[in-house]
């Protein structure tokens, strides 16, 4: 049998609930939290247990989602808060006896829907709808209207559940419709410009209105009386809604009239940041409003704006700054001074090669992952990856939508930061060595490009040749050289093992596979092993990195970007694909 709350402990209740009403505490999780901590350090039990409960209660967070519209504050290895189903029979007993006590709107609403959930009795669920919308209006003179556009949201969805015929959808319905008329009037106030628009959500997702029209004309107007200006894209936000309105209306012409507004509204707001400072975002409103003209089939507008996106990301591109961190990197030169220093020919280029081994996959994953974590906010926003000429080479969508996508974007640049790093260090000094030695070394290079199974006999005298021009710094003719070559001796690879190297195309016209697709067949790690393999995709063909065989192929590297840590890297793994397949 539930023991009942004393009076002692009723009263704290009603004390923590007032201290929110006077402003002594900013809110209602503050307040139980504080008693809580004060009654856990008094050892008092019975205070604690209570106030533990109510603190519990009031830190679930809305999620909406259907079943649980309630989510723990809290989630991790070590546990998590409470959400409704972790209510036992003698809490709710507690939560209704706590019920009594207050008239708080936000009180009675928030445990009159958790008794609702649990106990499935229509008069808690009517209980929370009245005082959710109760709390609303107690709160009205407050700007903050995010909490409001939740308690709303939560009225309206226990509505929904009670089905249609309950005499609350009728409440709702003209509730929203009243809050939506005085607000509207009040929200070019900028912490009010978003608020009607929650309200106009709720009332289209529910198909609240009776006039869609007319509701989408007020929209419409709305979103008129905002003056275009940098950083103020709420008007978008009240054309969509009014084409929404317009769709339920019938009205096909309106809906498109607003697509064309919301086109014109993006063009409009990148006007807005024409200038050498403000080319990021020029080009992010360029980008908004060439999607959106193209939405509404007005593809020579579209076009129209894409040279002047990409000009605006040639120069956003060029006015990035490289982020300069010292480190010491004495004992990486050390290393290459005693691998290298007093070896001459095939014992140089060997201790060249071996100054670097390619990085574990398993490992560069593990440490992509840590860095998402570390920089969460930067984690769930889209990536775009653009060139040097202003193309968008790739979206790369936040963790919310493509984790896998995102993680090997990650990934991709983790191999690209220790490809830089080494070849600017390690590698170059290495290079440099060689060329102090006695020149027997171009002896040797000619010795390993013969014996290896990686260079056909046709083609040694091109790598040969390519290989010395990397080793004299002269990557102009190195890079251009190896990087078709590479892909021919990959191909060849793929034809010792018996793996296919053409595509069949319709009218089995046949073409050969290019390293694009050479290097994500299936086969291609069973060749050279997920480490290896990665090594190579992440310097040569993946758009999130140096993309370094497309680009030269493509005639889109100048001879500064060839002269670059990427060319030396390259220059590493070509001894090291040719060594490496000497015996096998």
């Amino acid at each position: 049998m539930h023991k009942r709350l004393d009076k002692r402990l009723i009263e704290s209740c009603k004390e923590a609930i007032s201290d929110v009403e006077s402003k002594k505490n900013p809110d209602f999780l503050s307040s139980f939290s504080q008693r809580h901590e004060k009654a856990r350090e008094s050892g008092d039990k019975e205070l604690e247990g209570v106030m533990k409960l109510l603190w519990g209660a009031f830190s679930m967070y809305f999620q909406f989602t259907t079943g649980e519209p309630f989510g723990p504050l809290g989630n991790s290895t070590q546990g998590r808060t409470m959400i409704p189903k972790d209510l036992t029979e003698e809490n709710l007993c507690n939560l209704e006896e706590i019920l009594q006590i207050s008239d708080n709107p936000e009180v009675v609403a928030r445990i009159s829907d958790l008794l609702w959930l649990r106990r499935t009795n229509h008069l808690f669920a009517e209980k929370a709808i009245q005082s959710y919308l109760k709390s609303v209006d107690e709160d009205i003179a407050n700007e903050q209207w995010v909490p409001k556009s939740k308690w709303l949201k939560r009225a309206t969805q226990i509505t929904m559940e009670l089905g249609k015929r309950a005499e609350e959808r009728e409440v709702v319905k003209k509730k929203l419709l009243y809050l939506f008329e005085i607000s509207r009037k009040n929200c070019f106030n900028p912490q009010q410009d978003y608020w009607p628009a929650s309200i106009l959500n709720l009332i289209i997702e529910n198909k609240f209105a009776d006039n869609w029209e007319e509701l989408g004309d007020k929209s419409v107007e709305i979103a008129k009386g905002f003056h275009v200006s940098p950083g103020c894209d709420t008007p978008c936000e009240y054309y969509k809604l009014a084409a929404k309105c317009y769709t339920y209306a019938i009205k096909p012409q309106k809906v498109e009239d607003v697509k064309l507004a919301v086109a014109k509204h993006w063009e409009d707001e990148a006007r807005c940041f024409n200038t050498p400072q403000g080319c990021f975002h020029l080009a992010h409103f360029l980008k908004k409003a060439i999607h959106a003209y193209r939405e509404i089939e007005m593809k020579e507008k579209a076009e129209e704006l894409i040279h002047e996106y990409k000009e605006a990301n040639k120069v956003a591109v060029s006015q990035m700054k490289c982020i300069k961190r010292k480190i010491d990197v004495t004992q990486l030169i050390k290393t290459a001074d005693d691998s290298l220093q007093g070896k001459n020919g095939l014992a140089a280029i060997t201790a060249f090669i071996s100054l670097y081994n390619p990085c574990s996959y398993d490992k560069q994953k593990i440490s992509a992952e840590n860095s998402l974590k570390q920089y969460p906010v930067q984690a769930i926003l889209t990536k775009s990856i653009i060139t040097p000429e202003g193309n968008v080479s790739e979206n790369i969508a936040g963790m919310l939508k493509n984790n896998e996508e995102r993680i090997q974007s990650e990934i991709i640049n983790q191999y690209n930061l220790s490809q830089n790093f080494v070849a600017s260090t390690i590698l170059k000094q290495g290079i440099s060595i060689i060329l102090k030695s006695d020149g027997t070394w171009k002896k040797a290079i000619k010795e390993l490009v013969n014996k290896s199974k990686f260079v056909p006999k046709d083609r040694a005298d091109v790598y040969e040749r390519s290989i010395i021009a990397g080793f004299e710094e002269d990557f102009l003719i190195s890079t251009h050289l190896i990087i078709p070559q590479l892909e021919n001796s990959i191909r060849v690879i793929f034809a010792l093992n018996k793996f296919k190297t053409t595509s069949v195309l319709p009218l089995n016209v046949q073409k050969e596979k290019n390293l694009n697709e050479l290097l994500i067949d299936v086969n291609a790690e069973k060749i050279f092993g997920k480490d290896l393999l990665w090594e190579m995709r992440s310097l040569l063909i993946e758009q999130s990195g140096p993309n370094l065989r497309n680009r030269l192929c493509h005639g889109l590297m100048d001879s500064n970007s060839v002269n670059s840590p990427m060319s030396i890297f390259l220059l590493w793994l070509t001894l090291y694909l040719i060594i490496d397949f000497e015996s096998k």
